[in-house]
């Protein structure tokens, strides 16, 4: 109900803001457009800000039934997705930010609140509430993926929703061969825990590319839509560390920390992509390790946001 009130305000409110600045357009050179793409975006004569809202609704069906017949047929129907999502800049195009609200699973929450700062071509700084440095597939949007669910693999050992602070910089080593890196520090505790007795997460990534960029920089996009006349290829690996860890994230809910007793979780994963003519495909290796090597039943829970 809150979210539905505050979606009829930002609709009522675009609409009136829409209104004059299309009539002004031509005199004030305002750049406003609307695509299925792209979604509403506005931008200033003076080019000092602009903004986009979009909006991402996936829906799923199931049918279910046992080879041997013993079973009824089961059938389900959800709302897998359904976000809403503002892109902006202000002062110039290299301060951006980005909000991003889940409306799904029952509950309306705040997933991505984070600033960007792109102070060289190579460079970009991104802090708030944020993904983490992590595996290939955990990393990529959810309207970039190949299927609507994501691996069996992503969704029990991805770290989840972070505050902190994550960087990325590439690096041409020749005319067709890059590398990328990553690298995050974030509290390790989930989304928008204010406070807790464990220590950070510290997470790196490196990927490879010696073949050359993807078309459009589309190495995070599993299909390969735009059909890479030559092959292209992409290697990674990143290493995950949770120190004293309160909350394991992932497919197990369960508290990471039983009896003041803290566990650092260790998490390593390694991938590759390759794309050629609209052939696609992606393979990916996590492996996870637990100081204390089990998790002990706790009546403390989280709510696990699959992503």
């Amino acid at each position: 109900m809150y979210f539905l009130k505050f979606l009829l305000s930002v609709i009522f409110i675009s609409t009136l803001l829409i209104s004059p600045s299309l009539a002004q357009q031509q005199d004030a050179g305002t750049k406003i457009s609307l695509s299925s793409e792209s979604g509403f975006y506005v931008q200033s004569a003076d080019d000092f800000m602009g903004f986009r809202i979009s909006t991402r609704l996936q829906q799923q069906a199931g049918l279910y039934a046992s080879l041997d017949h013993q079973n009824a047929v089961e059938t389900d129907f959800l709302i897998r997705r359904a976000r809403l999502r503002v892109h902006g800049f202000f002062y110039e195009k290299k301060l951006a930010y980005f909000v991003q609200i889940q409306m799904d699973k029952g509950q309306v929450l705040l997933s991505n609140a984070e600033f960007c700062w792109k102070p060289t071509n190579r460079l970009t700084l991104n802090f708030g509430q944020l993904w983490p440095v992590g595996a290939r597939q955990f990393r990529t949007a959810s309207g970039s993926l190949q299927m609507i669910d994501r691996s069996s693999v992503t969704r029990f050992f991805t770290p989840g929703y972070d505050l902190g602070v994550s960087s990325r910089y590439d690096i041409s080593l020749a005319s067709n061969f890059m590398l990328k890196s990553y690298a995050s520090i974030t509290h390790g505790e989930g989304m928008n825990v204010a406070t807790a007795s464990g220590g950070f997460a510290y997470a790196g990534r490196v990927e490879l590319l010696p073949l050359g960029n993807f078309t459009k920089h589309r190495d995070y996009s599993e299909s390969d839509v735009f059909g890479e006349p030559s092959p292209k290829l992409s290697f990674g690996a990143s290493l995950h560390y949770n120190q004293d860890a309160n909350l394991l994230l992932g497919g197990a809910t369960q508290a990471a920390s039983w009896q003041n007793q803290p566990n650092d979780i260790s998490t390593y994963s390694v991938d590759a992509l390759y794309k050629h003519q609209g052939f696609s495909l992606l393979a990916e290796f996590i492996h996870r390790e637990l100081q204390q090597n089990k998790i002990p039943n706790s009546s403390r829970q989280i709510y696990h946001l699959n992503p």
